[in-house]
């Protein structure tokens, strides 16, 4: 019976879901990657991105005996659209589509600074471009960077200023950095 309610508390909810796995597993790749799934749900980027960053070496050293297949499916596909747009960015380096999708990639899969170096890309071939500035004020935003998200969403207010969503963020990271201090 406690058994039972331990479990029915740990299955109820992912994070602890997933916790308990790594608990149990602490090398498997995928439960790792739940769990930065789960604290990005749950707004905790910080923490997301750290578990992100554990999975990574783990991919990129070619430890996948502990990925299930759905996960190694995913990564082949992450692997397979990032050479596309790669392959874009040589064909034509000013084609601002394929650096700001890519960096909606990485960003996607935690791979943040690689992120913000193509949106910077993107600003310096049209610093015009949709919504660029409004992605990286998000960004800024889950990073808890609320200085930087601003200046960025004030960048989106001038190049595009009918957009009401651009206002409710700049409000939402005012709001943060009063209630940090």
């Amino acid at each position: 019976c406690v058994r039972t309610h331990h479990l029915s508390q740990v299955w109820g909810n992912s994070l602890a879901l997933w916790q308990e796995q790594l608990n149990v597993f602490p090398s498997e790749a995928i439960a790792l990657n739940n769990l930065a799934v789960a604290l990005r749900g749950q707004k905790e980027f910080k923490e997301a991105e750290a578990k992100y960053k554990l999975v990574l070496p783990l991919l990129a050293e070619g430890k996948e005996e502990n990925l299930t297949p759905q996960f190694l499916a995913i990564k082949e596909k992450v692997e397979y659209i990032e050479g596309l747009f790669q392959r874009a960015l040589q064909a034509d380096p000013k084609f601002t589509d394929a650096p700001y999708n890519l960096a909606q990639l990485y960003r996607d899969i935690g791979r943040i600074q690689e992120a913000l170096v193509l949106y910077q890309k993107v600003i310096d071939l049209d610093p015009y471009y949709k919504d660029v500035y409004f992605s990286v004020g998000n960004l800024f935003a889950e990073l808890n960077k609320s200085k930087e998200a601003i200046e960025a969403y004030e960048q989106t207010i001038r190049t595009k200023p009918d957009d009401e969503e651009i206002y409710i963020n700049v409000l939402r990271a005012y709001a943060k950095i009063i209630k940090e201090g």
